[in-house]
This record gives C-alpha cells, structure tokens and sequence, in this order.
C-alpha cells in the first residue's frame, strides 16, 4: 500500500498539481523513468508498466486542492478475499472463457476516506482515473460501499456490502473521434462521482445519520473477446447457452414448462387461440415471467393452471431473443425466421393476445403495428390485445446512461443469470451500451421509440392496450431492500426523480409504464398501479387475476 500526502506529493511532481500518479513510489519517482512516464503521459509510448498504473485528477483537468491522504495500491495482487473474490469469481462465469481463474484477476485499490475535498467539488464535479493497460487487458471498475463502523467487506462478514460500477469513457482515435477500441487502446478514463462521506438514512429523522467509505477497486484480466460485440456474445452464449439468444417456444402443460417448438414433439398450432409472452432486457421468458411459471406451494404454475381451465386461449407461445444488439425490427424478423424454420407456410388463422414485459411491451407494440400496415415485417402474427407490465416506453437512464446498470443490480439476486451479463457489460463504456439498437429502443426521444409511440392505428383497428405499472417509494418504504435504499441516498433521490419522474420503479417512471400508445388504452376499475419494484408486478398479489380478466372480455 502506498500512502500520499497530496498536497506535499504535487509540489514534488511536474504535473501542474492536475493529477497524482498511482503506483510503486520508488519507481514513479526515480529519476531514470522520467522520460518513460513523460511519454506514457503524452501518449507517445503506448507500453505497459505495471509500477505505474494510472493518474488521477479533476474529471474537468483543473487543479488539484484536495487536501489530506491518498491511499493506493502500488503493484496489486492476485489474491482476493471476501466479496471481492465473489465478484472475480461471477467475473469468470460471465466472461466465456474457461481459461480465466481466480489468480489471473488482478485487484488495485484506491481509497479516498483521508482525503478532504472542497466544497466546490460537490454538485456536478468529479475525477478522472485514466487506468493504464495491456492492449487485449479487460478491467472493472467499482465503488465498493461500506459503512465507516463497518469492518472490511473483504474480511470475514460482508452482508452490507454493496458496489456500483464505475463505466469507462468511450475511447478515441488519433483524430479523436469515437472508436470503440477494446484491443488496442492502452488505457481507459473513468469518471469517479465523489462519494459524500455521511448521508441521512431517514428523511423523517435528521439525526439518523450514516458515515460511508469511500473505496474505489480495479479488476484487471487478460481476455479472449476482440470487440465489444464479441464480449457481450461470449457472455450472452455463457450464461443464457448458444441456442438461446432465438428461441421460439410453446407451453407444455404435461411438463409445465415451456420447450422449444419441434415438429412432432413440441408443435404450435395456427388455429389455436394463442396467448403470446414477449421478456424485457438482459433476461428471457423463464426470468421475466418467473411468477407465473413457477410451482408454489406444491400447485402447479398459473399458466398451467390457465390452460387447463375453460379460458379462451389454448395454446401459449414465447420468444426468446437478443435485446440488446438488435430492436424492435430485427426482433420481429428473427421471430418470422423462427415462424419459417418450423413450417414454411405458418401463419397464426386467429388473432394473438400479447404480453410484453419493460422492452417486451414496444416489441409487441411493433408487431402489431407493422401487422396493421402490412409491411411485411409481420405478416404471421395479427395481434389483437396487448399487456404491458411496467411497459419501458422510454428510460430516462438512458439519456445519460452512467446510472443504468447499477440501478438494474440493485434489484437483482446475487448469482443471477442478468447479473452476470452486467457484471462483464461493466467493462463497457457508457457510450457504447446506450447507442445499441436494443436499448436505443427504450432511450426517450430515439427514432426507434418515437416510431412505435407515434404511429396512427388504422382506421377499423381493433387493438387496444391494458398497461400494468409500479410505483416503489425508495427512500420512504420501510421494507426496502440495503442495497436498494443506498443506492438512491448516494445518487440522491432527487437526481433518480429527474431522470425517471416522481413516480418510477427504479427502472422506469411510472407515467412511461402507464403509456397505451399508439393504441387506444382499456380502462378497468380493478387497481393496475402496484408497489413493486421494476420486474416484480407479476408476483404482486391480484396483479395475474387483472391479466385473465382482460383476456377473457
């Protein structure tokens, strides 16, 4: 561990008091590796160097007049304890590859708890890590979180533990456009938010007050994948399996669970009425739809239990597809492909009733509209009438994307398929994950969710909308989840409000989940606001009866 007395440390080094060098002080100091760390600064020596491994600074370049201790890594190390050894261990099972083990994962550290910022640095100030690497070296970048009267995470207990990711900035060209480069960059900037070392706990109670830690950690790897789009393929085909990024299903009531369509063994039939589940973003239909799929207290799933009784629909279909590289369009065209590889001629004789979950319901809002102009996008599947359950009609994450996938994690389970897909989407810079077709499709004011949201029905359109939301009190709600309640007091609940409405899930506001359009809404007296968070209103008690009473009008 190395320990800087800041002040003292940039009047020692030519820097301009903009940034502090991290690594082993002897070496960053020794006067034969001047010229190296002159040249690595200015980008002219691309070589990697292990003694120095980054800088750090003002996100905004200006003078540095933090006052107090720094204390970093010099080398790091490979061996890890604790949470930390859990999340290079998720890491691994996220990556694709076998040939990553725990002691290939190098751990660095950074920790700001001595270190006294001006109040000038709150609000919208923040510092730039550039982190220096091997050109084909992946790395991960965190808050780890725990309180100031807690122990270490990484030392013994550490059910308090929690972590944000800190996403890199996009990389650049020499004529500093945009790349994308994960192979042959050698370094990355992150922008660090400064953590406020107390926070409220209760808004009710001012005295209620917790002192937080503030510990940033680096997980650095060698890996195998040579593009953006190749990391989150590998990862996707590692945790969902290779014939799950398309996969056209249909509910089994023998087995209750769905199964692949086959011919002759798992077939769909195109004069059944036909209840049709579209899945949200990073999941598939066994996630997203876990609360009706699952046994519970030793009686069957609920969509065993509709099938078997007198209810309209006789047949229930789903979908597995990619919701992240490709939207709307390419979603449906895959699904006609699926259509085709089954049975050339298929086409549905009866009009589907669809069910879309967050991303799912603008999928389904697009099959039924381009089924409506007859493009030809759709031309087997005519919908006649669409759920939506917390429907993403735009996310306001997305607008500036840092928040993102740390709002997403906090309400996951730890060892979850999705949690693992962001744990290696973390590697990925801001930029790249919010410009992708699959989730362009939720961000408000894109091209892709304007088309769904202001498009005319025709004239005779039978189509209408029920729309399911959620309303999650984060910082009032008494049984709100640690991870949940922490995460909004650090980023401030207000800051969550500007960018989902005073009203959301924590993925997505509610008056967005609430949007019918471009058909017309349906109206029930039954309550279809529910306290949930985002993912959670199929479990909600009452929230399936509303859904089969819809169906059956």
């Amino acid at each position: 561990m190395a320990t800087i007395n800041i002040q003292q440390e940039l009047e020692e080094i030519a820097t301009g008091h903009k940034y502090l060098y991290l690594g082993d002080e002897g070496f960053i100091k020794h006067s034969d590796n001047k010229e190296y760390i002159k040249n690595k600064l200015a980008k002219s020596d691309k070589t990697f160097n292990e003694k120095i491994w980054g800088t750090l600074g003002n996100f905004d370049k200006s003078r540095i007049n933090w006052q107090g201790e720094l204390q970093h890594s010099m080398n790091g190390n490979f061996e890890s304890e604790g949470i930390t050894q859990e999340l290079k261990q998720t890491l691994i099972e996220a990556t694709g590859t076998n040939d990553l083990n725990l002691a290939d994962i190098k751990e660095r550290y950074i920790s700001f708890d001595k270190v006294n910022f001006p109040e000038d640095l709150s609000g919208e100030k923040s510092l730039r890590l550039t982190l220096f690497l091997n050109p084909g070296e992946g790395a991960v970048v965190y808050y780890q979180h725990f309180d100031m009267d807690e122990s270490d995470p990484d030392k013994g207990s550490h059910k308090g533990f929690d972590y944000d990711f800190i996403l890199p900035e996009a990389t650049r060209n020499a004529a500093g456009l945009i790349d994308f480069n994960t192979y042959n960059r050698d370094r990355l900037s992150y922008e660090i938010d400064i953590i406020p070392k107390e926070i409220m706990t209760d808004n009710d109670d001012p005295e209620l007050i917790k002192k937080l830690r503030f510990v940033v950690k680096i997980l650095t790897f060698e890996r195998k994948a040579t593009s953006n789009e190749n990391i989150i393929e590998r990862t996707e085909e590692k945790v969902f399996g290779s014939d799950k990024k398309y996969k056209l299903m249909v509910f089994n009531t023998d087995e209750d669970a769905f199964r692949k369509v086959e011919k002759d063994k798992y077939d769909i039939d195109p004069a059944k009425k036909t209840l049709f589940l579209i899945h949200g973003t990073f999941s598939d239909t066994a996630n997203s739809y876990e609360a009706i799929l699952k046994e519970k207290n030793g009686e069957p799933s609920l969509l065993k239990q509709y099938l078997d009784g007198n209810n309209k629909h006789k047949q229930i279909i789903a979908f597995n597809h990619q919701t992240m590289f490709d939207d709307a369009e390419e979603n449906a065209e895959h699904l006609m492909k699926a259509l085709n590889d089954y049975d050339p001629g298929f086409t549905f004789t009866k009009r589907l009733d669809l069910i879309g979950t967050s991303r799912g319901a603008l999928v389904a809002k697009y099959l039924a509209i381009e089924y409506e102009k007859n493009s030809g996008i759709n031309s087997k599947i005519p919908v006649d009438k669409i759920i939506t359950v917390s429907g993403a009609n735009g996310c306001g994450y997305l607008t500036k994307g840092k928040n993102y996938i740390n709002a997403i994690l906090k309400i996951l389970n730890k060892g979850s398929i999705v949690q693992k897909i962001l744990v290696s989407i973390a590697q990925l810079s801001v930029a790249y994950i919010t410009s992708r077709s699959g989730l362009d499709l939720m961000k408000p004011g894109s091209s892709r969710l304007t088309y769904i949201l202001d498009y005319k029905p025709v004239q005779g359109s039978i189509t209408d909308v029920l729309t399911l939301s959620a309303d999650f009190q984060v910082v009032k709600s008494k049984k709100i989840g640690k991870k949940i309640k922490n995460f909004a007091l650090r980023i401030g609940d207000r800051i969550v409000q500007t960018m989902l409405g005073k009203q959301h899930d924590f993925v997505i506001g509610t008056i967005e989940q609430q949007i019918a359009k471009p058909f017309p809404p349906v109206h029930l007296q039954d309550n279809k606001l529910f306290n949930a968070i985002h993912g959670q209103v199929l479990g909600k008690p009452g929230a399936w009866g509303i859904i089969v009473k819809y169906l059956q009008m």
